[in-house]
């Protein structure tokens, strides 16, 4: 009886074992400053489990608020895969990474979430804030050009309201009352 209990605890761990090395590798990912202003993206999905990483971010400062690709890397023979990134904003942005593999499956999956605290170089801080039309300075632009238009717009149909028909109307009185 024993040898038949520990024949069948032999044959499930073996079937079990076999399914458990089937499960997802264990991935990592980070992001650290890198030189000027750009961010070092690294990921690793482990030795031989992976062929190659697609790194992504996600912007909440336009509609849809997705990830969106930033880049790709080949996974070197550790599973290690790196990019160099200059984001576009500064705040709290998630970052995302899909290691893909051999067959071109998606083996694993890992986010992060990574203050960016300043701006890209280059461009005057007033073109930056511009570009964002959510934050403070860009909507306070927004609507005032859209105030401005809507007052055109009026003066526009009031004029047109007194070429068209109150003129004519006042010469057909004053033709009438000669």
């Amino acid at each position: 009886m024993k040898k038949l209990l520990a024949f069948l605890l032999i044959v499930a761990l073996s079937i079990f074992g076999s399914s458990l090395a089937l499960a997802a590798p264990a991935a990592s990912f980070s992001v650290t400053q890198g030189s000027g202003d750009s961010l070092n993206l690294s990921g690793s999905c482990g030795v031989g489990n992976c062929t190659s990483a697609t790194f992504y971010a996600k912007s909440n400062q336009f509609a849809g608020s997705n990830f969106m690709q930033i880049g790709q890397a080949q996974a070197n023979s550790n599973g290690n895969a790196q990019i160099s990134y200059t984001p576009t904003w500064t705040g709290n942005t998630p970052f995302k990474v899909d290691f893909l593999g051999t067959s071109g499956s998606l083996v694993a999956t890992q986010t992060f979430t990574f203050d960016v605290m300043k701006d890209p170089s280059g461009f005057p801080q007033s073109a930056i804030e511009f570009q964002r039309p959510l934050d403070s300075t860009g909507s306070i632009l927004v609507k005032a050009l859209l105030t401005i238009v809507a007052l055109v717009w009026i003066t526009l149909l009031g004029s047109f309201f007194l070429v068209v028909i109150r003129v004519p109307k006042l010469s057909k009185q004053a033709s009438e009352e000669k």
